[in-house]
């Protein structure tokens, strides 16, 4: 089974997350492999279901007088297990940088909690066939600040800029040259075996196609998992 991760990102409010969550516990068996990340009031509605419970964020400050923010040591109370991390909407829109996702990524794995590293280049990178070389750059921005024995608990999360919100799927050869090689540079300059997930314009309609890559371990979606019966049709593709 693939590993499913449904970011909610900032969709619904109470009524709406009772009606999702309601829905969508009718079809998710406790053999999926699925983490559901809700916006952060609604964390602690979800912690109960047959699936992982994820954050969306997490602040770079353990405790203290940071209105507004919510520190790693929060999310474990609520057994989160799993959170997001150097999303491109953060990147873009909260102007997170390498060293912020470093501090973050550490706060989480020491507060017991899995980070799911978001990595992806632009149109114009891929444009100018520069996908590998952003990529690695990237990692090694991360990696080379994170000591060893926290690499276990990190996932990647491929997405492509381009692919995000536009309908348009990376190419399942590309893909899985790109896949192949996230895993091949992460046991070659750390050794250490990474998982690796997709995210970029999944549907129902395309995730057979992805399946069948050999070494891609899952998925990030958004759009797609919003309507239920998507969400349902993607988990029944992925067992």
């Amino acid at each position: 089974m693939k590993i499913i991760v449904a970011n909610l990102k900032m969709n619904f409010n109470l009524e709406e997350n009772i009606v999702y969550k309601n829905t969508i516990e009718k079809f998710i068996q406790p053999n999926d492999n699925v983490i559901v990340c809700p916006s952060f009031p609604f964390l602690s509605f979800y912690n109960n279901g047959n699936y992982s419970l994820g954050a969306q964020t997490v602040s770079e400050y353990d405790k203290g007088p940071f209105t507004g923010e919510v520190g790693a040591r929060d999310l474990t109370s609520l057994d989160v297990e799993y959170c997001l991390v150097g999303h491109y909407d953060r990147r873009k829109n909260f102007s997170e940088d390498g060293a912020t996702i470093v501090t973050k990524i550490n706060k989480l794995v020491e507060n017991g909690i899995t980070a799911i590293l978001c990595i992806g280049e632009t149109k114009e990178d891929k444009s100018s066939k520069k996908t590998l070389a952003v990529l690695q750059k990237q990692i090694i921005e991360i990696f080379n600040k994170i000591s060893p024995e926290k690499y276990k608990k990190i996932i990647i999360a491929y997405e492509p800029i381009w692919a995000i919100g536009s309908g348009n799927i990376c190419d399942t050869k590309k893909l899985n040259e790109v896949v192949t090689f996230i895993k091949n540079f992460m046991v070659k300059s750390y050794r250490t075996n990474i998982t690796v997930l997709y995210g970029g314009s999944i549907t129902e309609f395309n995730v057979g196609d992805l399946n069948d890559i050999p070494n891609l371990d899952g998925y990030l979606i958004s759009s797609s998992i919003i309507n239920p019966k998507s969400f349902e049709s993607i988990i029944s593709n992925c067992r």
